[in-house]
């Protein structure tokens, strides 16, 4: 078990880098692949997650190939930036589109140790006036870290 948690990181980075034509293979995405991960990549907090949902998400689908490059961002944004976390929530007020993307991506596809983190941060540091936000990420997060186990298991 601990082999898979471990060569999971390893292989989604892989798939990341070396996919030939990620971008280009999927035919609403007006992105090459290296512009597309530039965009992707430029997404390292809430506010930076917005713009370029905003700027990327309506030429590149976030659906299919592109929907695991998202979830990996968002994921990871929750581990590593909770304490951002009202800045979201204000985001997620102006902008119900980009709520429904943020909860779209916590899945099985993002990194586990980051699912863990942001369950662990959901249900232990709410922060005050979030606590109905923290309720339905920790239930996401441990439904994608539910989906990741049996996934696992069947192999």
């Amino acid at each position: 078990m601990l082999r898979r948690r471990l060569l999971l990181p390893i292989v989604s980075t892989l798939v990341l880098c070396a996919s030939p034509a990620r971008a280009d293979a999927d035919p609403s995405c007006r992105l090459n692949e290296e512009d597309f991960f530039k965009q992707l990549w430029t997404m390292t907090d809430w506010k930076a997650i917005y713009s370029g949902f905003k700027r990327t998400v309506p030429i590149c689908s976030d659906e299919g190939e592109h929907a695991g490059d998202y979830s990996v961002v968002v994921v990871h944004a929750f581990a590593r930036y909770w304490t951002r976390l009202l800045e979201l929530q204000n985001l997620m007020a102006s902008d119900p589109e980009f709520r429904k993307f943020v909860f779209r991506h916590i899945d099985m596809t993002a990194h586990r140790a980051d699912l863990d983190l942001t369950l662990e941060n959901a249900t232990e540091k709410c922060p005050v006036g979030a606590t109905a936000l923290c309720k339905e990420i920790a239930t996401s997060a441990a439904s994608a870290i539910k989906t990741y186990e049996k996934f696992w298991a069947a192999l």
